[in-house]
């Protein structure tokens, strides 16, 4: 009862700043705009209302449903090795349940707030450091743009041959990428500052980061786990994309989820609400696909999506609980 009132009397003695209100404020009102702009999209194209009607609703769930396991699953294992290879000890149903709340917040509200809850469970539970965890985090961030641009860059290559309007600049971009994230993730450096107090945290992050880079088995847990999550939801836009009627080809489908897993960079509006749909979109045309089909795939994963997160949420705070200190 003391501890919760030198809390509460912590929290109610600062005032919170008009940045803060603003920051979160602009998120609320951009995640609104975005919402109400594809239900008047939806309103007004009734060939996606008509696409929708195609789908069968059970298979759909049920091939989303076995992504959505599989995508967590090695989110889970991801975790659980990098988090070992900075000597904190998770156990899979552990990691598990904190992948599921990590996903669920940073889906259902802005600017990552699952990541800022999986910090917190760490430092408290695993005596992880935030500067640790930021190393941590970049190393994620890291495999997430390197796996991306690697599947996009070979998709491209590959479609190329018998597609003349993909621009070879696109392709070589990916890979700039690609070969810029690997010096990163895999070459060891320093920087040093003047300032003795973000020296010391430097050195921290890096003392982390060199640890990550040790530890093969964790890099490529990390690498084949976001693969695995690509090959996963390839297969799911190529189901679903064939349902609404696209004669498409698989590698496609590969592109489409690689080039929508990068908008998972953009948390500004909780899951990147809208930036992924439009990003598919815009990507589907590129491949003779309407906009309405695009957009429908795009939403029904989505959809699905949200509501397994959902159901899983609560019981995955209750298993976290049996480890949970905070």
């Amino acid at each position: 009862m003391n501890r919760l009132t030198s809390i509460l009397k912590k929290k109610n003695g600062n005032k919170p700043s008009t940045g803060k209100h603003i920051f979160y404020l602009s998120s609320f009102f951009i995640g609104i705009a975005t919402i109400v702009s594809l239900f008047l999209y939806l309103n007004k194209n009734l060939s996606v209302v008509n696409l929708l009607e195609q789908i069968s609703v059970l298979k759909t769930a049920n091939i989303c449903f076995a992504g959505f396991l599989i995508s967590t699953v090695s989110m889970a294992l991801t975790q659980l090795y990098m988090t070992r290879s900075l000597n904190c000890r998770l156990n899979f149903i552990e990691s598990y349940a904190l992948s599921i709340l990590t996903r669920s917040g940073n889906t259902l509200t802005p600017y990552r707030l699952g990541t800022i809850y999986r910090a917190a469970y760490l430092k408290k539970n695993h005596q992880l450091s935030l500067v640790r965890f930021g190393s941590l985090f970049v190393g994620l961030q890291l495999v997430l743009i390197l796996t991306s641009c690697l599947v996009s860059g070979a998709a491209l290559a590959v479609l190329s041959k018998n597609n003349q309007y993909i621009e070879t600049g696109m392709m070589i971009c990916f890979f700039s990428v690609f070969v810029l994230c690997c010096f990163f993730l895999f070459f060891s450096f320093q920087i040093q500052v003047p300032v003795k107090w973000i020296n010391n945290g430097l050195n921290s992050f890096f003392q982390g980061w060199r640890m990550l880079q040790n530890d093969k088995t964790g890099l490529l847990v990390a690498i084949s786990g976001r693969m695995v999550g690509i090959i996963t939801y390839t297969v799911i836009y190529y189901y679903i994309l064939n349902e609404l009627g696209s004669n498409i080809d698989w590698t496609v489908c590969l592109f489409l989820t690689a080039v929508s897993s990068l908008t998972m960079l953009v948390q500004i509006i909780p899951g990147s609400l809208g930036i992924t749909e439009l990003t598919v979109t815009l990507a589907a045309t590129q491949f003779s696909l309407s906009p309405a089909v695009g957009f429908s795939a795009a939403l029904l994963i989505r959809f699905f999506t949200l509501v397994y997160l959902i159901v899983f949420t609560l019981p995955s705070w209750i298993i976290l609980n049996k480890f949970n200190k905070l």
